[in-house]
């Protein structure tokens, strides 16, 4: 069975405000539906897109993990997301837990990564492996998980998840 995503950019209006629209997603999502009480869950937010007032309100997130490569580009967008989040961090906005790993197989791409992460005093909470079994899987709708569990890809990702639902990092 193929993940059902829900999109919404954050370009508000002036009949739609930012907060009205993520509830009208909610809503339409039926997240408004599920007990969440005792569970994790992750927003995924892409970071200078268009419309992306490219900061976290207060409220909206707790901990954020950084997703990045060894790419000079994503390094670069690392660090500006890094700085950004923490410079709110004494007013009980969200907190920079860690980095995701998630390769492209750049030169050197784990001392690139590892040097960044050591710079903000941040651990590699996961090293994620490029792999075409996500690709090939994407294309049928499915998350890898989904499409095969036993996979060792698909164990990556779920060693991850117990790590964040353990609160380990």
């Amino acid at each position: 069975m193929a993940s059902k995503v829900y999109f919404t950019d954050f370009c508000s209006t002036n009949f739609e405000t930012m907060p009205q629209k993520l509830a009208r997603l909610i809503m339409t999502a039926g997240i408004d539906q599920i007990d969440f009480e005792g569970k994790f869950v992750a927003i995924k937010i892409h970071f200078g897109e268009l419309g992306n007032m490219a900061h976290l309100r207060s409220g909206y997130a707790r901990d954020v993990f950084i997703v990045t490569s060894g790419e000079k580009m994503a390094l670069y967008a690392a660090n500006n997301i890094t700085t950004a989040v923490k410079n709110f961090e004494d007013r009980s906005y969200a907190k920079v837990r860690g980095i995701l790993l998630n390769r492209r197989n750049v030169p050197d791409e784990e001392a690139k990564v590892r040097a960044f992460a050591d710079e903000h005093g941040l651990p590699i909470v996961a090293d994620i492996p490029r792999c075409d079994d996500i690709n090939f899987y994407e294309d049928r709708g499915m998350t890898v998980i989904e499409g095969d569990p036993t996979l060792e890809i698909s164990q990556k990702f779920i060693e991850l998840a117990k790590t964040l639902l353990e609160d380990k990092v």
